[in-house]
């Protein structure tokens, strides 16, 4: 739930219930966008515009980590949300479906009510189905693995490897686990796979390496990379930063895992 705070001193004077709607519109907008994988500055966009729609001035801003709206409504008070960003994925339908929301609203083509139905509809939309994304994960890993060069028996490696990684990613996130441990427990799965299918298979051997890179292609943060350098771009150099550093902790974690299995299996005499 979403609290309003106003800055007039009078104690007794009201907010307008309209104003306070509109902002919930827009904040619950951008939370759903961000928490999805939009860019600061469109989330930011997307909110201005439906604020600026409905209230005679308005202002959002906007981080990696949390909302800020503020808006004047008809009798002079400032209305301000707050929103903390708990969670963050990657969906990108949702952010195209709030997107064409915001400009349908804009153009009054849907009412307050119906925007909000709208919005409550796109936030329960599902992700897609666990099997699909290990069967995408898989076949990621094994087009790597070919394209960096690897041979048939070794893009069949990948392939599995992809699928166990795909089932170690949906897991971890329906359990809630955060994407550093995620990263960590993936990386150290596909070298401690790498290592045992090299060991059994003579033929995947040459290829060791590539397995790996191909294999870890699907846990690179790319997206959190592009959008760093997006918001940079903007002049948001706060969320830019921010989304930078988060990158570089997914990738050290890759890193991490992977090392550390290989630096084990180097101890314990495992030599390829």
């Amino acid at each position: 739930m979403l609290y309003p705070r106003t800055n007039n001193r009078n104690p007794e004077q009201v907010i307008t219930l309209s104003t306070k709607q509109v902002m919930q519109l827009a904040v619950l907008a951008g939370q759903i966008m961000m928490e999805s994988g939009a860019e600061t500055y469109r989330v930011e966009d997307t909110m201005k515009r439906i604020m600026n729609a409905s209230t005679r001035s308005g202002e959002p801003f906007a981080l990696p980590t949390g909302l800020f709206a503020s808006a004047e409504d008809e009798t002079g008070q400032v209305v301000t949300l707050v929103y903390r960003i708990k969670k963050r994925s990657l969906h990108l339908g949702k952010v195209a479906a709030v997107n064409d929301l915001s400009r349908a609203y804009v153009k009054g083509r849907l009412t307050l009510p119906e925007a909000m139905e709208r919005l409550a509809v796109i936030e329960a939309m599902p992700r897609y189905p666990d099997a699909i994304i290990m069967a995408a994960m898989a076949v990621t890993s094994a087009c790597f693995t070919y394209m960096f060069g690897g041979a048939a028996v070794s893009c069949a490696v990948s392939f599995l490897i992809g699928g166990a990684l795909g089932l170690h990613v949906t897991f971890s996130q329906g359990k809630g686990l955060a994407d550093v441990l995620v990263n960590i427990g993936g990386g150290a799965i596909i070298a401690l796979l790498t290592l045992g299918a090299c060991l059994v298979c003579a033929g995947a051997r040459p290829f060791f390496d590539k397995i790996i890179i191909g294999s870890l292609m699907p846990l690179v943060p790319g997206l959190k990379f592009t959008n760093a350098v997006r918001d940079v771009i903007e002049g948001d150099f706060l969320s830019g930063a921010s989304r930078l550093m988060d990158a570089l902790l997914d990738a050290a974690a890759i890193a991490a895992g992977i090392g550390a299995v290989l630096s084990l299996g180097a101890y314990w005499g495992f030599s390829l």
